[in-house]
């Protein structure tokens, strides 16, 4: 049964309830004391400076114990820090997520998430703690806020699971408003343009990128027993991704993105034109000129090349979403666009 224990807030000795001074140093502070049980018979105690806190300290204790959703306060007394910790190696010896995924976390925890929270015990974080965190994190930048805030909330759902706390006080908080800038989708015959001021080498390189919808990952995994040309496919099964430098094999992106491709006839002649111009090189279809895999600020630049260098004026000065060219593309000229395949 929890009770309320009267003290002396300077000497700590032990008062009746009634008393308006303490007896011994003649202190008129008081310090309230709930103690109460733990299912485990333990006794535990926490002070307060009022007396109706300690009193509703001791029935909300009393009360998660009767419901059996108690939380041992001191298990959850690991710093933010120390838990995200453990979960990164954790997640380093499962392989999952993808090392990309790792690094785009360790950015956002370094930057934003361990300066406001890195040094808060677990179990003491608030709603406020986590509000203030995305709001000074949204000042830099509204997108960054809501990667950190989808961070803090996936850590402390991993704390909930432990029983290191009794709630998630990232849960409800709303993510910062963003915007997106308008998507620039190139029209067939300014994509003709684009390529045809690019270097033979990438031509096929970019029509690939826009009439297959791939993304980058994708694209430069692309190997040459991955096209069939008679049968007009591409089997994507591959990807991959730079993290801090080094490039990292892997599957794609989700499950289904494992697939085959219909690739339409605009884009075969240039891939089969590639095929026969340029000999096969080690591993992926394109690589630098010393023999690296294309990063992704080479395929930048590989894909913004023919833009920079077209005088006409039919290529429009932003840089457009090749991805979204092929159903623009074949919905311009009445037909469906390439049809995708889960590969099994």
């Amino acid at each position: 049964m929890a009770h309320i224990q009267k003290k002396c807030g300077r000497c700590r000795a032990s008062l009746d309830e009634g008393s308006r001074t303490c007896g011994r140093c003649g202190s008129r502070r008081f310090a309230y004391i709930a103690r109460y049980r733990t299912p485990d018979r333990a006794e535990r105690s926490q002070a307060f400076p009022r007396k109706v806190d300690a009193e509703r300290f001791a029935a909300n204790q009393e009360h998660r114990i009767a419901s059996g959703t108690w939380i041992d306060p001191r298990r959850g007394q690991e710093s933010l820090a120390e838990f995200y910790g453990r979960w990164r190696a954790g997640a380093e010896e499962r392989s999952h997520p993808a090392p990309s995924t790792l690094a785009k976390y360790e950015g956002i925890w370094r930057l934003y998430v361990a300066p406001s929270l890195g040094g808060y015990p677990v179990a003491n974080i608030t709603r406020k703690d986590v509000r203030d965190l995305v709001t000074g994190a949204s000042k830099r930048s509204p997108w960054q806020a809501r990667e950190a805030l989808k961070l803090v909330r996936m850590l402390l759902n991993l704390a909930l699971d432990d029983d290191l706390i009794g709630r998630n006080p990232a849960a409800g908080v709303p993510s910062p408003a963003t915007e997106r800038s308008p998507v620039r989708v190139l029209r067939p015959w300014e994509l003709e343009a684009v390529v045809a001021n690019l270097p033979e080498r990438w031509r096929a390189f970019v029509v690939l990128g826009a009439y297959a919808s791939l993304r980058w990952s994708e694209l430069v995994a692309v190997k040459r027993d991955d096209i069939d040309v008679e049968e007009r496919t591409l089997r994507v099964d591959e990807k991959v991704v730079e993290v801090r430098g080094r490039f990292e094999w892997g599957r794609p992106k989700t499950r289904d993105s494992a697939r085959t491709v219909h690739l339409p006839k605009v884009a075969v002649r240039p891939l089969a034109g590639h095929l026969l111009r340029f000999p096969p090189l080690r591993g992926t279809e394109w690589r630098t000129r010393g023999g690296r895999v294309l990063s992704s600020t080479a395929s930048t630049k590989a894909r913004s090349a023919g833009m920079s260098s077209d005088r006409s004026g039919t290529v429009p000065a932003e840089r457009p979403d090749l991805r979204a060219c092929a159903p623009s593309g074949f919905a311009t000229r009445g037909r469906a666009s390439p049809t995708r395949r889960r590969r099994t």
